[in-house]
């Protein structure tokens, strides 16, 4: 049975009776709810009910107080105890731009009433089937979930594995139950900050103008390579934002250490997820790591050229710490991005571990000021110099600042190799 698209629209006339259901493959919710009763005549009690569903039409937030209720479901008694479905949710979804039914979803057959009472709020309070019954205002607050969470949501998220999110935020429409796409292939994240860790996820909300926002999440177990698939939804109403320059794309979906850094060998990090403010127009990223890595970082301003980008850069590789200096030749955001691998491993591909937001907003370093083109990835004593036979250095960071136009530096030579400096 699927659901009657062309009543639903106005375009015939709507089907709800048993009869005309069956005869037509096809009916709304109250067609639904009504031929699930009948069904259940063979031997199961089975009880319709009323109330409101957060489904076509509805807006988070929206005030359902004095408004005539929607929608209709069952609860059936099996066993003893009672037990709650939607068959109209549960045979599948309208497609609204194309006036078509799409998808199958048992989520919604003898759901847990936790979960039941997100969507929907039976007009008698016992047919919630919760210990502890809320209220309509509170219904009003909750975060719609759908059928693919697997999590707990307010406006962070936790779960229990490790999991791949990206979201979505647009002007508002109709969401739920509308034809709102399902699946998330690529992320556009200028309009949002997410944080991911190991069981948790944070979403900070950056609007671009004032009105009325729908927020999407989308997710996929770690490991997955198919699309995210859409997991909650909420709107968020913002009548005046704060003035935001523009933040460049994250394609590597959230900000600070991704949940793969461990495992990469990255144990942690000078800089949080929260964004860096750049005083000077200077900022150094330290990353302690558990074994040898090697190192690439790349800089994204929406205003910076990618050759000038690399000049604004300079990496050290040492057995036990990643460190990259940045300057920051204009004002506004932009996006650090660390990759690594093992060093030893040359024939495996560098991956992201963490990308961090930086925010000049005071002094800026003049172009005449950049690191020297072709700088190369490793600066400083490290791992490399070590290999080496090179130990001892005078100097151990891979920026030597002198006032008098003039420096020395020495380090033991216990190879007696033949070097060569270029300046």
């Amino acid at each position: 049975t699927e659901y009657d698209v062309s009543g639903y629209l106005g375009h015939s006339e709507k089907l709800s009776s048993p009869e005309e259901v069956i005869a037509a493959g096809r009916g709304v919710c109250c067609g639904y709810s009504n031929l699930c009763t009948e069904m259940c005549e063979v031997g199961i009690e089975c009880q319709e009910v009323p109330g409101h569903s957060k489904g076509i039409g509805y807006r988070q937030g929206k005030s359902l107080k004095n408004v005539k209720s929607d929608h209709l479901w069952n609860a059936v008694l099996l066993g003893g105890q009672w037990f709650l479905l939607d068959a109209c949710w549960g045979a599948g979804r309208v497609d609204t731009e194309h006036e078509s039914f799409v998808k199958f979803d048992d989520f919604y057959f003898l759901t847990d009433p936790e979960e039941f009472i997100d969507s929907h709020f039976p007009d008698e309070e016992k047919w919630q089937l919760l210990d502890a019954p809320i209220t309509l205002e509170e219904f009003e607050k909750r975060v719609f979930k759908t059928s693919a969470f697997d999590g707990e949501a307010n406006v962070s998220l936790g779960f229990s594995r490790p999991i791949t999110f990206t979201h979505e935020i647009t002007q508002h429409r109709d969401l739920l139950h509308c034809g709102a796409s399902e699946r998330k292939e690529s992320s556009n994240s200028s309009h949002g900050l997410l944080t991911v860790s190991q069981r948790s996820m944070k979403l900070q909300i950056l609007p671009p103008a004032g009105g009325v926002y729908d927020v999407k999440v989308f997710a996929r177990p770690e490991s997955a390579t198919t699309p995210l698939v859409w997991v909650c939804s909420f709107t968020v109403e913002c009548p005046t934002p704060r003035a935001m320059e523009e933040i460049p794309e994250n394609p590597f979906l959230s900000w600070g250490l991704q949940p793969v850094a461990g495992s990469l060998g990255v144990a942690g990090s000078s800089q949080g997820s929260e964004v860096a403010e750049v005083e000077e127009g200077v900022f150094e990223l330290v990353l302690k790591t558990s074994r040898s890595l090697m190192v690439l970082c790349e800089l994204v301003h929406p205003e910076l050229e990618p050759a000038l980008a690399k000049r604004c850069l300079a990496t050290q590789i040492q057995p036990n710490t990643l460190t990259c200096h940045v300057l920051c030749p204009l004002r506004g955001f932009y996006r650090l991005s660390v990759f690594v691998r093992d060093y030893d491993k040359t024939e495996v591909k560098f991956q992201n571990a963490a990308n961090f937001l930086l925010h000049c907003k005071g002094k800026m370093v003049s172009p005449d000021e950049l690191f020297p083109p072709n700088l190369g990835s490793a600066c400083g004593p490290g791992t490399r110099a070590s290999e080496a036979g090179l130990s001892k250095f005078s100097h151990t960071t891979a920026l030597v600042s002198t006032q008098q136009g003039k420096c020395n530096i020495t380090f033991h030579n216990q190879r007696d190799l033949e070097l060569h400096t270029v300046l």
